[in-house]
């Protein structure tokens, strides 16, 4: 069975970034040349790929380079050797960036999915199992979130606050609103 880890913020906000840097035009091109290029790129191929100034050139392929989507480091290309500083080359990493906002967890489902299949029971269909399995590891991960927050009881103001914190973290966008017959708030998802 999978572990019900919390899924890295960090990692989205890294992704967003990312896309972010590949939003300028010549920045752009240079990645996807650099991509298709199979090989070490240097700062003069890069910049002509492109049409602009080796100075320039270098400006946007360190900017590739501190959001991750190149790793650069000095190389005499064609492994020839010659008199001088050997030049900087750019190499793609193996970086694959996916962007959805919100995020969606689609190898979770997939998880779920799979332990429902591998657990299914002779008196169960495959779609009780899936809602069976997702209830056992939605009760794990509440349960872990609130030992985290404070062990013991919440009160339902912070539990919710708790689940909205988690749901919000897996993908969802949880709404409070009023049930009509009384005054409490509840969570629901928009997914």
């Amino acid at each position: 069975m999978a572990s019900d880890s919390t899924p890295p913020v960090d990692a989205v906000n890294t992704a967003i970034d990312s896309v972010s840097v590949l939003s300028e035009d010549s920045r752009r091109r240079m990645f996807v040349f650099i991509r298709r290029a199979g090989r070490a790129v240097t700062r003069d191929e890069a910049a002509a790929s492109v049409g602009i100034s080796r100075k320039l050139a270098a400006f946007h392929l360190d900017k590739l380079v501190d959001a991750g989507l190149l790793h650069a480091r000095y190389e005499t290309p064609g492994g020839m050797r010659k008199v001088g500083r050997r030049p900087k080359v750019y190499e793609p990493t193996d970086a694959q960036i996916t962007v959805s906002i919100p995020e969606r967890r689609h190898e979770l489902l997939a998880d779920l999915l799979l332990d429902a299949v591998l657990t299914e029971g002779a008196d169960e269909n495959a779609a009780q199992a899936a809602v069976r399995t997702a209830e056992q590891r939605g009760r794990r991960m509440g349960e872990t979130a609130r030992d985290e927050t404070r062990p013991g009881r919440l009160g339902p103001e912070r539990g919710l606050t708790v689940c909205e914190r988690l749901l919000d973290e897996y993908g969802y966008e949880p709404v409070r609103e009023a049930p009509p017959s009384s005054g409490c708030a509840t969570a629901r998802s928009t997914r």
